[in-house]
């Protein structure tokens, strides 16, 4: 993905949105296209998990969000441009000089309250991240599920009756 690390170095990325609406959109990805309706079961099998530091964070994050980071030639292009190849040289650029994470504009949503974190740790730790607790993890609900249509203006197929109170379930 975007920011992820040499796969060689034993270090990945763990990707977390500021909300659960910002982790929603951009689960879809640079594949959406507007004009197509999602599947109704796009969400079915997803949740939400709220990751929580098990001791106040003391890593050091790069805020890329700031105007800062133009002095070195950084511009918002570096959270759209395709393929990855800047935006994971970045990353390696900041780890190397000891920077835990980054802090990072969404690609798919413009407003600039909406952010991304990318931690950088040993790869493949997952949910076995000694640094974080899982507080909450959650389906996605139907309310959500509208909250998301309102917020996007993004349309999902027409769900039967029977589909709908399975998606609850799963």
């Amino acid at each position: 993905m975007r920011f992820d690390l040499d796969s060689g170095c034993g270090e990945g990325t763990c990707y977390i949105a500021s909300d659960d609406m910002g982790a929603m959109r951009e689960t879809l990805g640079p594949e959406y296209d507007a004009s197509d309706l999602l599947p109704a079961s796009f969400f079915g099998d997803r949740r939400i998990w709220k990751l929580v530091p098990k001791k106040p964070w003391e890593g050091r994050i790069a805020n890329l969000r700031t105007n800062w980071w133009s002095g070195f030639g950084l511009t918002n292009e570096l959270f759209s441009i395709t393929p990855y190849d800047i935006p994971q040289a970045w990353a390696r650029s900041l780890r190397k000089i000891t920077f835990d994470g980054l802090c990072v504009a969404l690609r798919h949503l413009p407003d600039p309250s909406q952010y991304g974190l990318a931690i950088f740790g040993r790869q493949g730790m997952a949910s076995a991240d000694v640094r974080f607790t899982i507080e909450d993890s959650t389906d996605i609900t139907n309310t959500e599920t509208t909250q998301f249509t309102i917020e996007f203006n993004i349309e999902f197929e027409a769900t039967p009756q029977s589909e709908q109170s399975l998606n609850v379930l799963n």
